[in-house]
């Protein structure tokens, strides 16, 4: 594995809002924000530790032992909601997309609005309907709007398997979040 710092993309906050169709002219993504984890698997590893699979990319991301969909996300969140110039007080939704989740139960909506500071009366809702949550989510908070204000919507993943499991090298570890508003 090799590192660097964690990466971040941001939407500049004069860019203007990209427009919703279905849901008027007044709903649109406002600003956007991604966390890449600062380890990288290298095609040569794979190969090194795992002869028999096939990495079909260059690199694939990998969270640190400290990070999972939660902190990946949440770090994405803030940069997100900082670019739209929104505080967490300021949603009145939170939606988590992920088929990673830490949590069986537990809302990890919850936990994110929690870390961000929004309201006791924020909507909070868990998408994890496997690889598209994240579109299923955003298009959601395009199309619906709940509780007027702004909607922050998450989508994370860390997929994990065991060693001898594609799955590790197919797909890496991040976080993207979106002010939907």
């Amino acid at each position: 594995m090799s590192g660097g710092p964690p990466t971040f993309d941001h939407v500049p906050i004069d860019a203007p809002p990209i427009r919703a169709t279905a849901a008027g002219p007044d709903r649109g993504i406002v600003a956007a924000a991604r966390y890449t984890p600062r380890y990288v698997l290298t095609r040569a590893a794979a190969r090194a530790a795992w002869s028999s699979i096939n990495m079909p990319t260059r690199t694939v991301s990998v969270a640190g032992l400290d990070e999972d969909v939660i902190t990946m996300g949440a770090t994405a969140a803030i940069a997100a909601l900082r670019r739209a110039n929104v505080t967490g007080r300021d949603v009145t939704g939170v939606i988590v997309a992920t088929s990673s989740s830490p949590y069986v139960v537990k809302s990890a909506a919850a936990v994110v609005a929690d870390y961000i500071g929004a309201g006791p009366d924020t909507c909070v809702t868990d998408v994890g309907s496997g690889p598209q949550a994240g579109l299923l989510a955003l298009l959601s908070a395009l199309q619906h709007t709940v509780v007027p204000g702004p909607t922050l919507v998450v989508a994370a993943d860390a997929p994990a398997g065991l060693p001898s499991d594609s799955v590790d090298v197919t797909f890496g570890a991040g976080a993207t979040a979106f002010v939907v508003g």
